[in-house]
């Protein structure tokens, strides 16, 4: 039983990972043309480390713009 839920755990963490990632390098791609030698390499350092810990990144990106937001709204 423990192994099923295991193996649905990771696959979808995979599955939501592909997806972010999918939707990251779109962005990243948009700019990369423009991008130095250097910014390029730490761009897909950004890209693989957001892909890997998106369970952390992605709430706390959320929580930002929900800051962001009250700001804007105050002013």
């Amino acid at each position: 039983m423990n192994s099923i839920v295991v193996f649905y755990s990771a696959f979808f963490y995979c599955m939501i990972a592909a997806h972010f990632f999918r939707v990251w390098l779109k962005y990243f791609q948009k700019d990369y043309p423009q991008l130095s030698a250097e910014d390029k390499l730490r761009s897909k350092v950004v890209l693989a480390l957001a892909t890997i810990f998106w369970p952390l990144v992605v709430p706390l990106a959320y929580l930002e713009l929900l800051q962001a937001k009250r700001t804007q709204e105050r002013i």
